[in-house]
Order: structure tokens, then sequence, then C-alpha cells
């Protein structure tokens, strides 16, 4: 997905549109052909999509209550782009987030985001694995 920081004129793009990457160097910034790769990624990657989509799909069973839950947290979690904006997650984001660091941590996953102490426990530990990883 590109992205596009707009001002009097576009100031900065980042990231791929159809078949066209823009990448920002010390010079400038500019666009590449985007080489098709046949490369299918390793055992790992394979069981890490299966968890993923697996993830997505308990997000597809959560009740209306539940979703309500994650959507009013997402409120209060924000991230930065890859062009320095800072931006709020959405519900979905936020259930992928918290609870794909507790399949790696093997814990059950949340269904409600009641407790945003809890939430923010577990992003920590997420971060600490990461880099200790």
């Amino acid at each position: 997905m590109a992205l596009a920081k707009l001002g009097a004129i576009v100031t900065q793009l980042s990231g791929k549109l159809g078949g066209q990457s823009f990448v920002a160097a010390s010079q400038g910034t500019y666009i590449k052909t985007i080489p098709k790769t046949t490369y299918v990624g390793t055992i790992v990657q394979s069981k890490q999509r299966v968890l993923t989509a697996n993830l997505m799909q308990s997000y597809k069973t959560l009740t209306p209550a539940q979703l309500i839950t994650w959507r009013t947290k997402s409120s209060q979690f924000s991230y930065v782009n890859r062009i320095g904006e800072t931006l709020k997650y959405n519900g979905f984001q936020l259930y992928m987030l918290h609870n794909q660091g507790r399949i790696t941590l093997n814990l059950p996953l949340l269904q409600t985001a009641d407790n945003k102490a809890t939430l923010n426990a577990i992003t920590y530990q997420i971060k600490s694995n990461s880099i200790s990883a």
C-alpha cells in the first residue's frame, strides 16, 4: 500500500502501488519496479500464516458486545506509520496485535478488551520478547 503525505504539493511517498515501489533514500524518493518473486517461505512462516488466519477467524466469532470493547479500547492505542503520522488502531487491529502476542507467549486469547493495564502489560511482554529473541 502506498502512503502519500500531502501538502501544497506531494512531499513524501512510501510503499507499493500498482507493481511499483516508492523508496525514500538519502538522495530523495524514487520509484522502482517490484520484481515477481517465486519464494514460498519457510515452514515457520507457513505456520505463522495459519495462526494468523485462525486468529482472524476467531475475531469473526466475537459477539457484538465483545466487538464493542475492542472498538472502544482501540482509541487509547496509537502507532506511528512509515511517514511519521500518529494514527489510532481500529478494533480489529488491536485484537490481532494483542492476541498474536498471546499466541506467541502461549497464553489464552483475549475475547474482550476490558482492562487497559492488562493490554499494556501484554504489549510490554511482546516488545521484551522480540528484543531478546
